[in-house]
């Protein structure tokens, strides 16, 4: 008997895939939860289903929604693994999650992600073109997730991550309050607001707070860093930007374990006062050009068979 919980704020999706999960033999719909911050329990997968920017049209005008399957509690969408589906069409989900869930009670490989790992970035002037020179050399199955804070004032940071989703394997968005952190994936700070990371158990969620009247930063790469500090394994990454943003903690992250600090170079920052205040702290273990910290990034990935093999 395959074990499953239903994440989803809305609760129309709960109760119909709830009612499609009874009808698949070998299936058992343990829970459905709001949120991730409520499914703490022991299942064989997940179904994810959020709502908004994941909802399609199809040619008809018809919604078209997704359900990711995540097995156990890896939170790593695999991409053979995601359903979509559409109402007027219950026997067809039915079918796919019958085809996608099944399997996921006999699988005994090692996980997919040891979780609690991370890449943290920051930047400011210059930024997006780094980040597209970063990102862009990640592999789709890049095995952590990766979270940004780049300055920007609020609405601009939806767009940026839309665009960079479109020329990125990894998936790239906007960070959501309370969302699991999922490996593959990019989140960028929603702007003129806080990204920190919570640790709870061995789950990594985005927490979003409004930026308070005396920050000089928002999003604010320090705060950001220093959320990283209950990670057993971390990677922070200074691209180009006017100021110090983020070199006052990296000393405090750095003492904590785990952790391995890159600077973009003088050569290859567009304004080179974030990347300078980092080196002058004395923490940062390598400088180079952005291009070379995608692919340091992805060849390490790759080396020890998962970024934190």
């Amino acid at each position: 008997m395959v074990t499953v919980a239903i994440v989803s704020p809305s609760l129309f999706k709960q109760q119909f895939l709830q009612t499609a999960l009874r009808q698949v033999e070998g299936i058992e719909a343990n829970a459905a939860f709001s949120n991730w911050e409520e499914a703490i329990v022991t299942v064989d997968a997940f179904l994810y289903a959020p709502c908004e920017e994941w909802e399609h049209m199809d040619v008809a005008g018809v919604p078209r929604h997704t359900v990711f399957v995540l097995e156990r509690h890896q939170q790593v969408v695999d991409s053979e693994r995601t359903v979509f589906w559409q109402t007027a069409n219950a026997k067809a989900l039915t079918k796919d999650l019958a085809a996608k869930l099944l399997p996921c009670g006999k699988r005994d490989e090692a996980p997919l992600q040891p979780l609690g790992e991370v890449v943290a970035i920051g930047a400011s002037s210059g930024g997006p073109l780094a980040l597209t020179h970063v990102l862009t050399k990640l592999p789709s199955d890049f095995s952590a997730p990766i979270v940004i804070a780049q300055h920007m004032p609020a609405g601009f940071t939806k767009s940026l991550a839309a665009r960079l989703d479109r020329l990125c394997r990894i998936h790239v968005k906007e960070a959501s309050h309370g969302e699991a952190l999922l490996a593959g994936t990019a989140y960028i700070a929603p702007g003129g607001a806080q990204l920190e990371l919570n640790k709870r158990g061995a789950r990594l969620y985005a927490h979003i707070s409004p930026a308070g009247k005396h920050d000089l930063y928002h999003p604010s790469v320090s705060l950001l860093f220093q959320s990283t500090i209950a990670c057993t394994t971390k990677t922070l990454v200074v691209l180009t930007g006017m100021g110090n943003d983020g070199s006052k903690v990296l000393e405090m992250v750095k003492q904590s374990g785990g952790c391995e600090i890159l600077a973009e170079s003088e050569k290859s920052a567009a304004i080179f006062g974030m990347p300078k205040a980092a080196i002058a702290s004395n923490q940062v273990d390598t400088v180079m050009d952005k291009d070379e910290i995608g692919r340091y990034l992805a060849k390490k990935d790759k080396r020890e068979g998962g970024f934190y093999a």
